[in-house]
């Protein structure tokens, strides 16, 4: 298994990375919440349970302030995509994956919905989302115009 931590550039921006590798054929990449960290329960568990069923996981280490929640949703998911893009386009050129997994909580869950489940590109992709949001009409219906499966769990 090797573990590399790796930069990528967003828009004048550097996004830094975590690649699990273990040589699978399958990747999982993870989108955290706001202040809530891949060593935290949630996250440790979630990638020890993929790299236990053989999946390669990508933790993507983005950090926004408190002022990201004052605009629109719109707004807060094309900074997020246009964070999280480079990376997964980064990943997945250096590597022929047969299957794909995206798993986000809370905040993580926004470009997941609003960004990714919108793409043609991820159709055969799973979805797990760990969310409060679903509270918030944008993200409900979201959700419900997306042609794609999600695992959802509501907290």
């Amino acid at each position: 298994m090797r573990v590399n931590r790796r930069k990528v550039n967003s828009n004048e921006k550097e996004i830094t990375y975590t690649h699990i590798e273990n040589g699978s054929p399958a990747v999982c990449f993870m989108f955290s919440g706001a202040g809530y960290t891949y060593e935290m329960p949630l996250f440790y568990y979630s990638t020890m349970v993929m790299l236990q069923n053989q999946y390669d996981v990508v933790h993507i280490h983005y950090a926004y302030d408190q002022d990201i929640f004052k605009h629109p949703l719109v707004d807060i998911t094309k900074v997020i995509v246009n964070d999280i893009n480079p990376v997964i386009t980064e990943v997945l050129q250096n590597h022929e994956y047969q299957g794909t997994v995206f798993l986000g909580k809370s905040l993580g869950t926004i470009p997941i919905i609003n960004g990714i489940m919108k793409s043609e590109r991820f159709m055969k992709a799973k979805m797990i989302l760990l969310t409060p949001l679903l509270k918030f009409d944008p993200i409900f219906d979201g959700l419900l115009s997306s042609i794609h499966s999600a695992h959802i769990v509501i907290f």
